[in-house]
């Protein structure tokens, strides 16, 4: 069990510089144009990667956009990091 906390890409990139053999998928989803069934109608790619043997993931990327005219256009593009901070129990 964990809590995500914000971070910066640079945490981001430090973790991925130090652990990078390290580092697996620890989940993955993909919606490039908002249109898959389990999603919320907006394009957005996400990905948990944590250390293998691990039981939950160390950070997550979240990237979202909107789609311009032709679906290679993105526009409003954000990109949020967060960190996979384990919790108590009782948290």
């Amino acid at each position: 069990m964990y809590k995500e906390i914000e971070t910066s890409a640079e945490v981001v990139a430090v973790i991925w510089a130090k652990h990078r053999k390290e580092l697996i998928v620890f989940e993955s989803y993909t919606d490039p144009d908002g249109t898959c069934p389990m999603g919320n109608g907006m394009p957005k790619a996400e990905t948990a990667w944590g250390i293998s043997g691990s039981s939950d993931p160390l950070f997550r990327t979240v990237h979202t956009w909107e789609t311009g005219e032709d679906w290679y256009t993105k526009t409003k593009e954000e990109v949020v990091h967060t960190l996979c901070v384990p919790m108590n129990e009782e948290e």
